[in-house]
């Protein structure tokens, strides 16, 4: 038997709430990187389709990604905990991205047990059928992504970032009036 599950997807710019502390930072592991690696690859893939820009992967929004993913994974008791836990701090994230010059922050989280060679295809199946998690997938503005996987038990806990800087806009024109 299989789990799965998504919540609706979230987006910020700003606010306040706890941020997870660095017990939860440490690297992938093989089989949770090639877990994200084939979502970076599913996300784009499916963006092309709809002829929109390739995100192109981001180091930092990755480790965002992965300490939230390594949080939801440690603290996931069931379901009756994970609307708490599953955007906890998202509003933090979001504040950490404002101040590196990002404009704004979409997040997915998902989660399914199986195995690394078929989880990524199912976790991807998975977000594109909640209409939330597709919208944040298919907004044509992002430039930026960041995906981790934490494995706890037999499910993987993916969290899915989304961003795009700062537009810069060109001086304006001096006016000269005679």
């Amino acid at each position: 038997m299989a789990l799965a599950g998504v919540l609706s997807s979230c987006g910020a710019s700003a606010g306040t709430q706890n941020r997870e502390t660095s017990d939860y930072a440490r690297s992938e592991t093989a089989e949770e990187r090639k877990v994200s690696q084939r979502l970076v690859h599913l996300t784009n893939e499916h963006r092309a389709k709809l002829g929109f820009n390739k995100l192109a992967p981001d180091a930092y929004l990755k480790n965002l990604a992965m300490e939230h993913s390594l949080y939801i994974a440690k603290n996931h008791k069931g379901d009756s905990n994970i609307r708490s836990i599953a955007h906890a701090g998202v509003h933090q994230r979001a504040e950490v991205l404002r101040l590196k010059k990002e404009q704004s922050l979409g997040e997915n989280v998902a989660w399914h047990d199986g195995y690394a060679n078929s989880v990524g295809d199912q976790l991807f199946q998975t977000l594109l059928k909640s209409k939330s998690h597709r919208k944040a997938i298919e907004q044509k503005n992002w430039k930026k992504i960041g995906i981790s996987v934490s494995k706890g038990g037999n499910t993987f806990y993916a969290t899915q970032l989304f961003s795009r800087p700062y537009i810069k806009l060109a001086p304006m024109p001096q006016m000269i009036f005679l």
